[in-house]
Parts: structure tokens; C-alpha cells; sequence
């Protein structure tokens, strides 16, 4: 077992080897998040005392695009077309969830795509592999987010979408 810390060492130092931005903080239980930003594309780290890996973020959301609520778009069970769209892409050791959001009555809608994937790095795992992987992520989540945008037939560009992870880690505070 590793030190996460060391592992977050390495994720800053490669955020700034290219020319990247990093923002990070810690929790009381000693779980870390930080927000990476490396030639425009951007993900949320998170690192956790006990695993083996770091696991990536990102979050593309309906309720990002200035003037548009997802409230005016498709409820839940009009959204399993958009499932169905996200099945299609290659998933290769990735995840992607739906995200909803909920009216006052409890109603979901359809909000966007969370995609994860865990980063080992460590050894040979270096700033190129790095960026790579950033970049596959963003390029899934962007993919599903634009299938769904065009399904849904909603006027607007995935980027505007595109954010940090909006959850916390228990006690952590927000990035600003």
C-alpha cells in the first residue's frame, strides 16, 4: 500500500509540468480532492488514505448552461433514451452515471453524466499518461453529453456543461 499523499504529490507536479492549474485541500479524515485543470480540459481528483489509486472526475450538467433548467427538458422515464445513447461508447475501465436532478415534489430529471476512472500512478505512470487519461475521460463524458443534448434536442454546446465534481468529501471545504 502506498501513501496517498505521495500519489497526489505526483498528480500536482504533473499538473504543473503542463502548464496546468491545481487547486487542493483535505479532509479530517485525511481524503483528498483537487481540482486540475491541464490544456483546458479539466477533472476533480480524489484520493483516499487506504486505496490503491486515485479516482477522476468529471461532470458535465444541463443545469451548467446559462438560462436552460433541466426542469424544462425530460423527465427520468423519458430520459432512458439517454441511457441508451451513453451504452453505445467504449467504457473501457471507466464509469458513467447519470445525473438527476430533483424538483421539490421529488420529480428527477435528467441532469448529465458524472464519468470516473481510477488512475494507478505510480512507477511507470508519468505526466503524458496523465494528460492522456484526463483527456479520454473528458472525451467520454463530452460524447454522452452531446448525444444527449441532441436527443433531447436542447440548444447548446457540451462545454458549457462541463464543471468540477460538485460533491464534497465529508468536511472538506469548497473550492471558491
Amino acid at each position: 500500500m502506498r501513501e496517498h499523499t505521495e500519489a497526489m504529490g505526483r498528480v500536482a507536479a504533473w499538473t504543473h509540468a503542463l502548464d496546468g492549474e491545481y487547486r487542493g485541500t483535505t479532509d479530517e479524515e485525511g481524503h483528498y480532492r483537487a481540482r486540475v485543470v491541464t490544456a483546458r480540459l479539466g477533472a476533480t481528483i480524489h484520493a483516499e488514505p487506504l486505496a490503491d489509486y486515485v479516482l477522476a472526475t468529471t461532470d458535465y450538467r444541463l443545469s451548467r448552461i446559462d438560462g436552460f433548467s433541466p426542469t424544462d427538458s425530460v423527465q427520468m422515464d423519458a430520459a432512458e433514451r439517454v441511457t441508451e445513447l451513453a451504452d453505445e461508447l467504449d467504457l473501457t475501465a471507466k464509469t458513467l452515471t447519470m445525473l438527476t436532478i430533483r424538483t421539490e415534489d421529488g420529480t428527477p430529471y435528467f441532469d448529465g453524466f458524472r464519468a470516473e476512472h481510477p488512475l494507478f500512478v505510480y512507477d511507470d505512470y508519468g505526466p503524458r499518461q496523465f494528460h492522456e487519461d484526463i483527456r479520454e475521460l473528458d472525451d467520454l463524458n463530452r460524447k454522452a453529453f452531446n448525444k444527449a443534448i441532441d436527443c433531447l434536442d436542447i440548444d447548446a454546446e457540451p462545454e458549457e456543461g462541463a464543471g468540477e465534481t460538485q460533491e464534497e468529501l465529508p468536511g472538506s471545504p469548497a473550492f471558491q
